[in-house]
C-alpha cells in the first residue's frame, strides 16, 4: 500500500520555535480545511490523525472534514 505523509507546517513542535507555537496553530479554526483542500487525498483514502492532546481544533476538524470528503 502506498502511504503519503500529510503534515501541517509548524505543528510538529520540532520544526518551529517557540515550541508552543505548534499548539497555538492547532487551535486555528479552518486550518484543517485548508490542509485537506490542498492535499491529494481523495474519497476512499485512509487518513490516520495523530494528536497529543486530542482537544485542539485541528485534529478534530481534520477528522470531521475527512469524513465529509469520504475519507476513511
Amino acid at each position: 500500500a502506498l502511504m503519503n505523509l500529510l503534515t501541517v507546517p509548524g505543528t510538529t513542535g520540532v520544526d518551529v520555535m517557540p515550541a508552543t507555537l505548534g499548539s497555538a496553530l492547532e487551535r486555528v479554526d479552518g486550518l484543517a480545511s485548508a490542509v485537506l483542500d490542498s492535499s491529494p487525498a481523495a474519497a476512499g483514502d485512509v487518513l490516520v490523525i495523530i494528536s497529543l492532546s486530542g482537544r485542539n481544533a485541528l485534529p478534530v476538524e481534520m477528522a470531521q472534514n475527512a469524513r465529509a470528503l469520504g475519507l476513511k
